[in-house]
C-alpha cells in the first residue's frame, strides 16, 4: 500500500473518531469531502479499521472514478461492474463483464484486505450464495486423480463454453488427455495434462503462442457466472415455471385477448422446457433466478460483519433505486401483455426496501446526506475537503501558493509519478525561494509548514482540515 502522509492523516483526532464508529459498530455520517478525499479515506481505513470495505455509490462512471483513485493507495481493490441485462432470453450475451464480475467476488472472497467500488446498478439482481459460490470453485492439484470426463461436465455446469481452441476467458478445449481451461480469475489460460486420471503437469500457456510460461502445483477454476443452478434447482424451476404458465394461460383463454399473445406464451413455454429438460439452461439465466430466489443473495451479503459499507450519497443511490425499478416495470409489462414473459419474471431486482435493509445490518457510513433522511445515523463527522489548485506549468505561482501554506502551517505533500520530476520540481521551487524536502518515503511524517516531494501515482490532488 502507497501510505502518502497516512501517519499523519492517522493521527488526526477526526479520523481517530471514525475509527471508534467502525469499532464500536456505532453508525455515522461524514459531511464535506469530496471524491478524491472518501477515496484517501477509504484506503487509510483499510490500513487500520476494516479488512473489506465497499464504496457504493449512485452511478457507474462515479464507481470508476474511485477506482482510478484508489490505485494511487493500494493494489487491493476491485470493481464490480452492473449486469447486461434484458427481459429476454438470447443466443449469446457478452462474457467479459460476466466473467469480470466472478473474478470480482472471486477476490473478494478470497482477499484478506481489499476495497471495493460498485454503483446500485451492479449490486441490485441476485447472486449464488458465497458459501455456494466457494463450494463451485475446482481445485486441480499436481498428482492428484481425477475423472476427466466428469470434471468436462462440471466446467459445462460452471458456464465455460466447450471450444476446439481457447481464445479467452470462460472458455475450454479438450484434446485426447489434455485439457485447456481459461479462468476469469486467471491473466493466462492453464494447460493440464492427464496421464491416466493422474494429473501429471499443470502449466500456465501464452494464449497467443501457446508456450509454456511456468509450471504451477495447483489451479483454481473459478464460475463464470453468479448464477449457477443444480439439478435440483432446475426441476423446481419447471415446476414453478408450469405453474406460471397455467396460470396465464387459464386467465387468457377466459379473456378477450389476441391470440397471438396465447401463441407466444405457448412458444415461451416450450422454449424454456425443452431447453432446461435438454441440459442446455437459459443463456440468461438472471431470468430463472426469481422462480427460486429465496435460493439467491445478494452481493452485499458477500461482506460480512466485520466489513465496512460506505454509502456515497444515499439520496441520489435510492433514487436510482426507484428509477431502475421503473424502468424494468415498463419493459417487463410491455412484454408481459405480449405473453414474452412470465409473471414472476417481475421480481428480478431488489426494491429500495431490500436495499436499506441489507445495509442497516452491517457496520455503515453515510456519506455527504441529509441526516437521517434516508439512513439513520448515530453520530457526524465534518470535514473540509476540496480539490487542490492547478497551476499548469507556472511554478512561480506554484512556489508563492506552496509559501503562503508553510506560513500558516499546512503539511503539505506533493505527489510526482517519477523520482526524476521530483528532483527536477525541488531546484525549480528552490529557485523561487521555496523549500522542499525530497523523501523516498511515501509515508513520511511532513512537518508544519514543511513541503515534501514523493514519488506515488495520485491522480488529483486535494486539501483537507
Amino acid at each position: 500500500m502507497d501510505k502518502i502522509l497516512f501517519t499523519q492523516f492517522q493521527k488526526t483526532d477526526k479520523f481517530n473518531d471514525i475509527s471508534n464508529n467502525i469499532y464500536n459498530r456505532k453508525s455515522q455520517l461524514i459531511q464535506g469531502i469530496n471524491e478524491e478525499g472518501l477515496a484517501y479515506l477509504a484506503c487509510n481505513l483499510l490500513d487500520k479499521s476494516a479488512d473489506k470495505i465497499l464504496i457504493l455509490t449512485n452511478n457507474e462512471a462515479k464507481s470508476k472514478r474511485y477506482e482510478e483513485q484508489i490505485k494511487a493507495y493500494t493494489k487491493d481493490f476491485v470493481r464490480i461492474q452492473p449486469k447486461e441485462f434484458i427481459l429476454y432470453n438470447v443466443d449469446a450475451l457478452s462474457r467479459d463483464i460476466e466473467h469480470a464480475r466472478t473474478n470480482a467476488l472471486n477476490k473478494l472472497l478470497t482477499s484478506k484486505k481489499i476495497v471495493v467500488t460498485a454503483s446500485i446498478n451492479s449490486v441490485i439482481t441476485r447472486v449464488i450464495p458465497k458459501d455456494k459460490f466457494k463450494d463451485n470453485i475446482i481445485e486441480l492439484k499436481y498428482g492428484k486423480s481425477y475423472e476427466l470426463d466428469e470434471l468436462k461436465k462440471r466446467l459445462l455446469k460452471l458456464k465455460y463454453e466447450r471450444v476446439d481452441a481457447v481464445e479467452g476467458r470462460g472458455q475450454f478445449s479438450v484434446r485426447g488427455g489434455i485439457i485447456d481451461i481459461f479462468s476469469p480469475s486467471e491473466t493466462n489460460p492453464c494447460r493440464i495434462e492427464f496421464f491416466d486420471d493422474e494429473i501429471d503437469s499443470i502449466r500456465l500457456i501464452d494464449l497467443k503462442t501457446q508456450r509454456s510460461i511456468k509450471n504451477q502445483k495447483s489451479i483454481k477454476i473459478i464460475p463464470c457466472s453468479d448464477v449457477i443452478l443444480d439439478e435440483d434447482e432446475i426441476k423446481h424451476i419447471l415446476v414453478e415455471v408450469e405453474k406460471d404458465y397455467n396460470k396465464r394461460l387459464g386467465k387468457l383463454q377466459g379473456s378477450p385477448e389476441p391470440k397471438d399473445t396465447i401463441k407466444k406464451l405457448n412458444n415461451l413455454y416450450n422454449s424454456y422446457c425443452s431447453r432446461l429438460r435438454d441440459g442446455l439452461t437459459i443463456e440468461n439465466r438472471d431470468l430463472l433466478v426469481p422462480f427460486i430466489k429465496n435460493d439467491f443473495e445478494n452481493v452485499l451479503d458477500y461482506f460480512d460483519n466485520d466489513s465496512l459499507i460506505i454509502v456515497d450519497e444515499p439520496e441520489r443511490i435510492f433514487e436510482e433505486i426507484k428509477i431502475l425499478n421503473e424502468s424494468f416495470q415498463i419493459k417487463y409489462s410491455e412484454l408481459f401483455e405480449k405473453g414474452e414473459v412470465f409473471s414472476k419474471q417481475n421480481k428480478i431486482y431488489y426494491d429500495e426496501h431490500d436495499i436499506k435493509t441489507k445495509i442497516l445490518g452491517k457496520n455503515y457510513i453515510s456519506v455527504n446526506s441529509r441526516l437521517n433522511k434516508i439512513i439513520e445515523v448515530e453520530d457526524i463527522v465534518q470535514f473540509l475537503f476540496k480539490e487542490a489548485s492547478s497551476y499548469y506549468g507556472k511554478i512561480e505561482d506554484l512556489a508563492k501558493d506552496l509559501n503562503r501554506l508553510k506560513y500558516k502551517g499546512y503539511k503539505i505533500a506533493i505527489v510526482l509519478s517519477d523520482q526524476e520530476s521530483c528532483k527536477k520540481l525541488h531546484i525549480l521551487l528552490n529557485d523561487y525561494e521555496c523549500r522542499t524536502v525530497l523523501s523516498s518515503d511515501s509515508n513520511i511524517e511532513a512537518g508544519s509548514g514543511q513541503v515534501i516531494l514523493i514519488k506515488g501515482d495520485l491522480k488529483k490532488g486535494f486539501e483537507f482540515c
